[in-house]
């Protein structure tokens, strides 16, 4: 009997080793795969933080010149160019159409983060004769503007609530007075900060087109001989008028001329018998 009794307790010691090992290998290999899981999972949940430099806000402007073929067609690749990296043509003036070398200057705003692409595209389209770029980090200023703003905005709630308890008519006037130059405060600073906004999101391009000579001959405009030929025509005809007039203004004053060349003779024929 005693001999059955032991035998049933070696097995029952065996049968909870047996399990304590299998829990234990389970657990270590959930333990495993949670350590390997875990940071696939982490990289997939945590967003990436903003760099200091996506939050700069920089204000970027340019002034570019270029020569090239044909003014005309450098404007419209540049026009298109610049709609299509999101930005706009602001204005356009053109000068000397008529000459040998037209001009374009072409005030162009394109996204800052399309800046750099935009003046590399710009300069395929001829010879760079001048090319100049600022920067400016306007971030500390705009901080300090939001800040300036929410100060002033709290201090007009705060007079407002106060307008509302005042009891005597002068209180009144001199707290509504106060109101007003903060409410002009804050719409001046509102504007400031706003306009740096502006200038920080949308660069700005000076863009100068010049025509080489080549681009104004023969092949660009098919009518080249009959103009150069009427400026010529026109040309003599102003020369021969100007000459025609001369002529007669020496016809008209002639006997004056005729009187004073008389005079002139005598004069220095007396002074001749006289040597």
């Amino acid at each position: 009997m005693r001999t059955v009794v032991a035998g049933f307790v070696v097995l029952a010691i065996l049968s909870a080793g047996c399990g304590r090992s299998d829990f234990s290998e389970s657990v270590k290999e959930t333990t495993q795969g949670s350590q390997i899981a875990t940071p696939a999972s982490l990289n997939k949940a945590t967003p990436k933080a903003p760099s200091f430099q996506d939050q700069r806000s920089v204000v970027r402007n340019a002034s570019l010149a270029l020569r090239v073929e044909s003014v005309e067609k450098a404007e419209k690749s540049v026009t298109e160019a610049t709609l299509a990296l999101g930005g706009y043509v602001e204005s356009s003036q053109s000068t000397d159409l008529d000459t040998a070398k037209p001009i374009i200057v072409m005030a162009l705003r394109v996204p800052v983060q399309t800046f750099d692409q935009a003046v590399a595209a710009y300069e395929r389209l001829g010879i760079r004769l001048s090319k100049s770029i600022s920067s400016s980090d306007v971030s500390t200023q705009i901080v300090d503007m939001d800040a300036r703003l929410q100060t002033m905005q709290a201090e007009e709630a705060s007079l407002r609530r106060m307008l509302a308890r005042s009891g005597s008519l002068g209180q009144t006037m001199e707290i509504q007075r106060k109101i007003t130059e903060v409410r002009s405060t804050i719409e001046s600073a509102a504007a400031q900060s706003k306009k740096l906004k502006q200038l920080s999101a949308l660069s700005s391009i000076e863009l100068r087109l010049q025509q080489t000579a080549q681009g104004a001959m023969a092949g660009h405009d098919p009518n080249w001989a009959t103009e150069a030929l009427a400026q010529a025509g026109a040309s003599a005809t102003t020369l021969y008028r100007g000459a025609f007039i001369g002529l007669l203004w020496v016809l008209v004053y002639s006997p004056i001329w005729i009187v004073v060349g008389f005079v002139a003779r005598k004069f220095i024929r007396r002074r001749a018998d006289v040597t």
